[in-house]
């Protein structure tokens, strides 16, 4: 989690406004509570759902 500390505090120093893409492989419930305490705008990829793709197909 320091890696993202720090690119928050990094990007609150540079813009006022920014948001932050994650990975499916980075998208834990530690890391988007974090943003969500930090008030962070985020937007990541989930891993494949196999009950999400049954859905889609029928």
């Amino acid at each position: 989690m320091r890696f993202l500390t720090n690119v928050v505090q990094s990007a609150l120093r540079l813009a006022y406004v920014f948001d932050i893409r994650l990975d499916a492989g980075y998208m834990s419930v530690d890391m988007l509570d974090f943003l969500t305490r930090e008030r962070v705008r985020f937007l990541g990829r989930l891993k494949t759902n196999a009950v999400l793709e049954k859905m889609v197909a029928s």
